[in-house]
């Protein structure tokens, strides 16, 4: 828990900090917290929910497509548990299958991890939104995160045709 609430005090410091250079922004996404989602690995896409603790566990719960409503799991570093009524089945990132969401998942978690400890090869900030690009072990990848809140609006894994989509409940007045 200490190291979630360190991680989010970070990522919230790094987030309100620019540098002097406007088209070089010293941001890092926000990578704790819970939403909605919609992801596709090619032609398979779904939907659900998802919690991201700051300590790189997270768990979620997929509503679409029907067939796999009610499917829920959980990853760490080690790897990731997928839970459908009484099946459990577990993988680490040598055993999922390499075009798939659990991967997806499992290579999200890497690349917010990684965002804490290293930062980020490029970044820019455009209409609202900054960007982080970087490499990562299952290929490049493309983060557009909100410039207010620092929340994580899209991931992309353009070699792996892979994304997730996030959305946040809006704020009550």
């Amino acid at each position: 828990m200490k190291r979630a609430v360190i991680g989010l005090a970070l990522a919230a410091a790094l987030c309100s900090g620019c540098g002097k250079d406007s088209s070089v922004v010293e941001k890092t996404p926000v990578s704790a917290f819970s939403a909605g989602f919609q992801a596709a690995v090619e032609d398979f896409e779904t939907a659900g929910q998802i919690k991201i603790q700051g300590d790189g566990t997270f768990t979620f719960t997929l509503t679409e497509p029907e067939t796999l409503a009610q499917l829920q799991g959980y990853g760490n570093p080690d790897g990731l548990v997928i839970e459908l009524e009484e099946v459990s089945i577990a993988g680490s990132s040598s055993t999922l299958p390499t075009r798939s969401v659990g991967m997806l998942l499992y290579q999200m978690m890497d690349v917010f991890a990684r965002m804490e400890e290293e930062g980020q090869s490029r970044r820019g900030e455009e209409a609202g939104v900054f960007l982080c690009e970087g490499p990562s072990a299952w290929g490049d990848y493309r983060i557009t995160a909100d410039s207010e809140s620092c929340l994580p609006q899209r991931l992309e894994f353009p070699e792996q045709e892979a994304w997730i989509q996030f959305t946040f409940p809006q704020a009550s007045s």
